[in-house]
């Protein structure tokens, strides 16, 4: 995608496997046995009038390994990571994208999911009474930020400092862990990232970025540019500053 016969604003076409990395966990040999054991996905399709204008895919997955029965349950936590959501460009500027993630934050509330099992000890798989205790997101629109923060945690206008420390402390450690190939192979960016720390050390600051990862996404910059506008418009203050080339937004939030 970095070709250099392609000119600015040209539309390009992800290859099958480019999508299925981003999408779903890893399906190579012992990484594939390993996701497999510990994390399940979602989809949800966004309808209007009849027809498809949407889609939303989702991981869910368990931190780490438990050493033991007997590990303490508030130790033990899930990880939710939003992979796609997706909204008709007509209605990108609506309640689509939040009714889908309703509808999923819904089903897991209400565990409404079937739930692997373990063949030889019947135990339920990374589920059971676990708490989801990070939800992420990596998205080059604003639209798709402000809704995953709005359904599952303040809202834009509600992230404050402890949120941000959140975000800085327990970012890395929640897509290393991240079973989907491209969340956990992306370099976090920006000054949220880099406070004390020398110049280099995570790759050169991004002159305006707050919180971003470089995920390898080449795209033109246009419509996030137009949707930053719309939210201006409406007064809101975007607190992820800017969006450097081959990067995404990064926002990762504690589930209200």
């Amino acid at each position: 995608m970095s070709n250099s016969a392609l000119k600015h604003g040209t539309k390009i076409n992800i290859s099958a496997r480019r999508q299925r990395e981003s999408l779903l966990p890893c399906t190579k040999g012992e990484e594939q046995d390993r996701n497999e054991n510990r994390s399940q996905n979602f989809y949800v399709r966004g309808m209007r009038d009849g027809e498809m204008v949407g889609n939303l895919f989702a991981t869910l997955w368990r931190f780490g390994e438990c050493e033991s029965e007997e590990e303490e349950e508030e130790e033990r936590g899930l990880g939710l990571w939003i992979t796609q959501l997706f909204v008709h460009r007509e209605y990108r500027d609506s309640d689509v994208g939040r009714d889908m993630l309703e509808e999923l934050r819904s089903a897991l509330l209400e565990e409404k999911w079937e739930q692997d099992r373990d063949e030889e000890t019947e135990r339920v798989i990374g589920l059971g009474s676990m708490k989801i205790k990070a939800v992420g997101v990596l998205s080059a629109n604003p639209f798709t930020l402000s809704d995953v923060m709005s359904v599952f945690g303040k809202g834009i206008g509600g992230f404050e400092d402890e949120d941000f420390k959140f975000l800085r402390e327990e970012g890395r450690e929640v897509m290393r862990g991240c079973p989907v190939e491209y969340v956990r192979g992306a370099k976090v960016e920006g000054s949220l990232f880099q406070e004390g720390r020398e110049r280099g050390e995570e790759g050169e600051k991004k002159e305006g970025a707050v919180s971003c990862a470089d995920t390898g996404f080449w795209i033109d910059h246009g419509e996030s540019e137009e949707a930053l506008r719309t939210l201006e418009r409406r007064r809101v203050k975007w607190p992820f500053g800017t969006l450097p080339d081959g990067c995404e937004y990064l926002v990762i939030v504690r589930p209200r």
